[in-house]
């Protein structure tokens, strides 16, 4: 058995064999010399197979809604409208002609040339870049037709989980939706075509999954899109495991729909703070529909990484703006660049740290990267104007390290003194042993704290939740964990503070009775699980709870650990 990782798009339990669409890493271009007398007929059957597209184009216009919503055919709509625009098709007659080659290896350069000049900005920008993929690849299918969208036969069939490395609209529409149980993908996005269409249909999907190398057609596997796993060869215990979590969830489906809408309240009427964490800056727009208190943590490594360069302030302020505004005067809590071993920018060149996991992180990485630190938070200081942005400063270990980033701000407000900027809240993520032990300090000079349970587990046990042979043994709610967490939790209270929980434990559902008797008031969880807990929130009585954390504590393994999940 082996579990992957992804991203969850939409929630859901399928268990079934895959069927796999890897073809694409397949396609190669043709590409040779014309002669000049063979030009024009090279720029005729090019035009020839750009009217076969639009004709095409319209065909799953006028299709589309038998099987999807209106949403379908308007990304066919916004396709033909780039086949349709007459600046394109003049570039790429230009580079025949200049070039001396043939159509399709002409239709590709093109393309190519505004995928690479989109796919280096902001994450705002990928969906032109699946759209101009999804455009070339329809055009060079009227040349060649190793181009075709791949259509698999096995869902007329049989049900069946669809692996592929990146879903086109085209896919979808040509694929059987009746026998697809769900979607896994390597590439893809909150906001991708393929996820919008997935979401209409209400099949489960999660992205970011290496697939293509790990799974085979026919495997046996499990899609779990509400704790973002893929299972595969999963044994019989796993499998009968999931089969009662799939029955359970579609008995739920309708009661998390309608509990989106509302407040998280327990059945005594206890209201607690349940706000969003966001990885990805288009899980913002996902936001709409939910009633969540916040943002309660928004990662920013998306805008440093897979670049040359630092993102500029501007670039930063308009995904900073942009939650603030999505948040509706809601707190938004914001991460200062969080440095890390599997997280670090090639630009910034660091020195060679034999443990990444203990060397140059959070303020330690301010005395290095002074300046990169400094656009960020001149970058939220601006943003502040449009909501009520709080600063998170990562990896506090102790008191100097929050002064360190408390200078970072001061010195950023002195920079440019001529800005208009907003007031900063400021917190301090605790997820270090020593900043849990330092904890009344660290109350007495900041405005709130965030519990980052997921580095606070692996440092306090010293062990790697990346590391399959050493973290097995042990549960990400640990009595080691819990106790500290209680130690937390009680000080912010003595503090009249804000402790909000935070990482992989607050994404248990089945843990909230355990959090709730820890006297935990605040969480952030994934957009996708915020439903789910609200659910279980809603389910819990308080006055039922006398007890349940003195048992986890004494719990002494993991299977003591699960007994107890289950029974709660």
């Amino acid at each position: 058995m082996r579990v992957l990782n992804g991203r969850t798009v939409v929630s859901g339990i399928a268990i079934g064999n895959i069927c796999t669409l890897f073809s694409e890493e397949e396609k190669s271009v043709s590409h040779y010399k014309i002669s000049d007398n063979n030009i024009e007929s090279e720029l005729t059957r090019f035009d020839k197979g750009l009217e076969s597209a639009r004709q095409e184009l319209h065909q799953y216009i006028s299709e589309s809604g038998k099987n999807f919503d209106q949403t379908a055919s308007k990304i066919f709509e916004s396709h033909l409208m780039i086949l349709s625009d007459k600046k394109l098709s003049a570039m790429v007659k230009k580079t025949i002609k200049d070039k001396k080659i043939n159509a399709e290896h002409a239709i590709y350069d093109t393309f190519d040339d505004f995928i690479e000049k989109y796919e280096h900005k902001n994450l705002h920008f990928q969906e032109i870049v699946h759209d101009f993929k999804d455009v070339r690849d329809t055009l060079l299918e009227q040349f060649e037709t190793k181009f075709k969208n791949v259509s698999c036969p096995i869902p007329e069939r049989e049900p069946v989980i669809i692996a592929a490395k990146r879903l086109s609209p085209y896919m979808m529409s040509d694929l059987s939706h009746d026998n697809i149980l769900a979607f896994v993908t390597e590439e893809g996005g909150f906001t991708t075509h393929a996820s919008v269409l997935a979401a209409s249909l209400d099949i489960p999907f999660i992205f970011n999954v290496p697939v293509v190398e790990n799974s085979e057609c026919n495997d046996f596997a499990i899609v779990d899109a509400i704790d973002e796993k893929f299972i595969l060869h999963p044994d019989q215990k796993t499998i009968d495991k999931y089969e009662k979590k799939r029955v359970e969830f579609q008995k739920n489906l309708v009661e998390y729909k309608k509990i989106s809408t509302q407040p998280a309240k327990t059945s005594d009427d206890i209201r607690l703070d349940l706000k969003v964490t966001v990885n990805l800056p288009n899980e913002i727009d996902l936001l709409e529909g939910h009633n969540f208190d916040g943002i309660g943590l928004l990662r920013t490594e998306f805008l440093f990484m897979d670049k040359n360069q630092p993102p500029s302030l501007e670039e930063q302020f308009q995904v900073y703006k942009h939650a603030a505004r999505a948040a509706s005067n809601k707190p938004v809590t914001i991460r200062l660049l969080d440095i890390g071993a599997d997280k670090t920018p090639q630009y910034l060149n660091l020195p060679y740290q034999k443990n990444p996991d203990l060397g140059i992180k959070g303020a330690r990485a301010v005395d290095h990267f002074q300046e990169v630190f400094e656009t960020q938070v001149l970058a939220l200081l601006k943003a502040a104007k449009f909501g009520d942005i709080r600063i998170l400063f990562p990896m506090v270990a102790d008191i100097s390290d929050i002064l360190t980033f408390k200078q970072l701000v001061e010195n950023a407000e002195n920079k440019s003194e001529n800005a208009e900027f907003g007031n900063l809240s400021i917190g301090a993520m605790i997820e270090t042993p020593s900043a849990a032990m330092l904890i009344d300090e660290i109350l007495e000079i900041v405005d709130f704290i965030n519990i980052g349970s997921n580095d606070l587990l692996q440092y306090t046990l010293a062990a790697s939740r990346e590391t399959p042979g050493v973290y097995k043994r042990y549960h990400s709610i640990h009595p080691a964990l819990i106790k500290l967490i209680k130690r937390i939790v009680k000080k912010a209270k003595q503090h009249n503070k804000e402790a909000s929980l935070c990482g992989e434990i607050a994404n248990y559902a089945e843990g909230y009775p355990l959090f709730l008797d820890m006297g935990i008031e605040s969480f952030s969880v994934p957009v996708s699980k915020h439903s789910i807990i609200k659910h279980k929130i809603a389910e819990i009585n308080t006055n039922d709870l006398d007890g349940i954390k003195e048992k986890f504590i004494r719990a002494r393994n993991k299977e003591e650990i699960n007994n107890l999940l289950q029974k709660y």
